[in-house]
């Protein structure tokens, strides 16, 4: 929530220098209504209101943006700034502060998030293009060299990895890669294991067609911007075209917006046929989005002249009529929404993560697959100091190298058989999950369960199995959201009535369905409680 309305701000003060520069009156009023239209759009608000880097990106961009327009005016005096007030000396001085400040925020977005280099690069081009025209600063090499410093000082971040990554602390759970040693930063840096600028690494990574993905957007944009706003951009596009020689911030705005969507969108390789992949595609439009409702202001001023034959910059229209309608159209716009936007008691994913850890008996082992599956538990472990006996480990995490050498320690009474899951070529030992399930069952010490589903790249997986996928030798029984594991000879002799009473205490048991039920044998066996139940009062005669 701070960062976007951080981000907010600073979109409210670029759009309104920006727009009192192409002469347009009242540009706080229009200013408003971008700011106030993007921070209430749903998919906006959706991430604002999640700890994501998404919401910090916005702020990095848009600050990015800000300084690029404030270093603009110390290049050319515009409506806002006067020669005869601020002298060449001094405006060349602000200029530099601004490009310094622009390279720091440069390195401090690409240490959040490496999509921003699709605006960057623009901003920076722009940046030098038009200093070098009007102060000369960039020629200058001792100060080129001071841009470089805090660009580089910007990436800092990165340089505290490996001090965190040699700590050893449970604050390491969770964590992606090894970054201790240069080769281990370099290949997190490059994001080497997903490809480099590349959203999926999944075998069903697909390529789709510009043309494709600007139907989405346009779609995305009229349900985010009261289905008028791809209209009004195609106009912003074309008006800031149309007056690049007067002001470049237009230019840069519509380049950057351009270049977004040629390079981004020719190297995403997420599947758009699945809901799921697009939604997670659709978080990287929220800078689009911006830069969109920056340029609905001058399309709108594109098509009044276009209807009424009147220089936006001639009509004349009292401050207070500007503000009373920006804040009615922020107003609509955050109605219209509501609903969809209303998160206060959404605790889905909350419930979700403590269903699946109450399933867990006192000490179990939990694999795990899937980002709202893990991540939900992880939260609550890490950030709740909730069921921390339970070792929760991810399947997806296991099938890389490091995992053994950052993760393992945290992990002490967990047994790895060799040194990375799953099949692979390499000097490496690999184990399969079944090698990792015989290491590790032992069902009168703790249990082992299943949440999410087995990880589909396991040769070991049982293809014939139905209700429940099964490593060989193995089977899962239902607890609760999850599955526990127990061997063939177990699952075999298992009764309906003692899988009811382990998810009784989660009110589990109306929803198995005879389906369910008709694929265990009817062989009656004792019931066991997970110990975690019984620290609730329920014994093996009451689950009976």
């Amino acid at each position: 929530c701070v960062c976007g309305a951080t981000a907010t701000l600073i979109l409210f003060l670029f759009c309104q220098r920006w727009y009192a520069s192409r002469g347009y009156r009242a540009s706080c009023g229009l200013a408003l209504v971008v700011a106030g239209s993007w921070a209430l759009s749903p998919l906006l608000w959706q991430y604002h209101i999640q700890a994501e880097v998404f919401s910090l990106n916005n702020v990095f961009v848009m600050l990015q943006f800000l300084l690029a327009q404030l270093h603009h005016e110390t290049c050319t005096p515009c409506a806002r700034s006067s020669a005869n007030d601020i002298d060449a000396a001094k405006r060349k001085g602000r200029a530099r502060t601004f490009a310094r400040l622009g390279a720091l925020a440069v390195g401090l977005g690409f240490s959040n998030q490496h999509a921003i280099v699709f605006y960057s690069l623009p901003i920076v081009l722009t940046v030098i293009i038009n200093d070098a025209s009007s102060h000369a600063n960039v020629t200058d090499a001792s100060f080129f060299m001071q841009l470089v410093a805090c660009g580089l000082a910007g990436l800092m971040p990165y340089a505290l990895m490996p001090w965190s990554a040699s700590r050893g602390n449970l604050a390491q759970l969770g964590s992606w890669g090894d970054q201790r040693t240069i080769s281990g930063l370099i290949k997190h840096f490059l994001r080497r294991e997903y490809g480099t600028f590349r959203l999926y690494s999944g075998s069903d990574a697909s390529y789709t067609s510009l043309f494709t993905w600007v139907q989405l957007y346009a779609w995305n944009l009229s349900e985010n911007f009261l289905v008028v706003g791809p209209l009004l951009v195609v106009a912003g596009i074309c008006s800031v075209l149309f007056t690049m020689r007067q002001e470049r911030i237009g230019g840069l705005v519509a380049g950057s917006l351009a270049f977004y969507w040629i390079a981004f969108h020719n190297l995403s390789n997420l599947p758009t046929d699945d809901e799921v992949l697009l939604g997670v595609h659709m978080r990287f439009w929220m800078q689009a989005h911006t830069l969109s409702a920056a340029l609905m202001v001058p399309g709108a001023m594109a098509l009044l002249k276009l209807v009424t034959g009147r220089e936006p910059t001639d009509v004349t229209v009292a401050s207070p009529l500007v503000l009373a309608a920006a804040v009615a159209l922020v107003a609509v716009q955050g109605g219209l929404h509501y609903t969809t936007s209303d998160q206060s008691n959404n605790y889905y994913f909350e419930r979700y993560g403590r269903s699946m850890l109450a399933g867990a008996s006192l000490n179990a082992i939990v694999l795990s697959k899937g980002d709202n599956v893990v991540n939900t538990m992880r939260y609550l472990q890490r950030c709740e100091n909730h069921r921390l006996d339970v070792r929760l480990v991810d399947q997806s995490m296991m099938s890389y190298e490091w995992f053994k050498t950052m993760h393992g320690p945290l992990l002490p009474d967990v047994e790895f058989p060799g040194d990375v899951a799953y099949f692979r070529d390499g000097a490496l030992k690999a184990y399969s999950m079944q090698h990792f399930l015989d290491a590790n069952y032992n069902p009168t010490v703790r249990n082992i369960y299943v949440c999410g589903g087995w990880k589909e790249s396991d040769g070991q997986l049982d293809k014939d199995s139905r209700a429940f996928r099964a490593i060989a030798g193995y089977r899962t029984l239902p607890a609760g959201v999850c599955e526990r594991v127990v061997t063939d000879a177990h699952w075999l002799s298992a009764h309906p009535t003692q899988v009811l009473a382990e998810n009784r205490v989660l009110d589990l048991g109306r929803v198995l369905s005879k389906k369910h039920l008709k694929t265990f044998s009817p062989a009656h066996q004792p019931v066991h409680i997970p110990l975690a139940h019984q620290e609730h009062g329920i014994t093996e005669e009451q689950g009976i």
